[in-house]
């Protein structure tokens, strides 16, 4: 889950960017333009650090899909290691606990 705070983070810098830029418009028609700068540049400079935070997991994502693309293309299907292992066990009185053993 921590994974993904960065995505998060940035998600939401975004939205209150949006909010603070609208809000700047509504206080730049309501003839308040000293407040109007202000939320203009908060907004401004919360959009850009959103933007920012996304664009790193989203580059840290792409990164991590590449290195396991080039995993599976060194291993191949018949070298991987199968999930389970069933072995067979012999129900007559011969067989001692030595030969399985051997084998693993």
């Amino acid at each position: 889950m921590l994974k993904k705070t960065r995505f998060y983070v940035g998600l939401t810098l975004i939205v209150q960017s949006l909010t603070l830029i609208a809000l700047s418009i509504v206080l730049f028609i309501r003839q308040k333009k000293n407040y109007s700068g202000l939320l203009l540049g908060f907004g401004t400079a919360s959009g850009i650090a959103g933007a920012a935070m996304i664009y790193k997991q989203l580059k840290r994502v792409i990164e991590d899909d590449r290195i396991l693309e080039a995993m599976d293309e060194l291993l191949e299907e018949e070298e991987l290691p199968r999930p389970y292992y069933r072995r067979e066990v012999p129900v007559d009185d011969t067989a001692s606990e030595e030969e399985f053993t051997e084998n693993i």
